[in-house]
């Protein structure tokens, strides 16, 4: 995708850095983290943010 963009020779903005990590993890919906205790949380993925 990024390699698309550079060679139609499109600017890169804002809004293109946000919308491939979205399409990336498009179906996936929450990510597992570690919180500051060590416990495994699910946290929801804020697409495109």
């Amino acid at each position: 995708m990024v390699l698309a963009h550079a060679r139609d020779d499109r600017p890169l903005t804002t809004s293109a850095i946000k919308k491939w990590p979205a399409l990336l993890a498009r179906h996936q919906y929450t990510a597992t983290c570690i919180d500051s205790f060590g416990n495994r949380i699910e946290v929801p993925l804020l697409q495109g943010q």
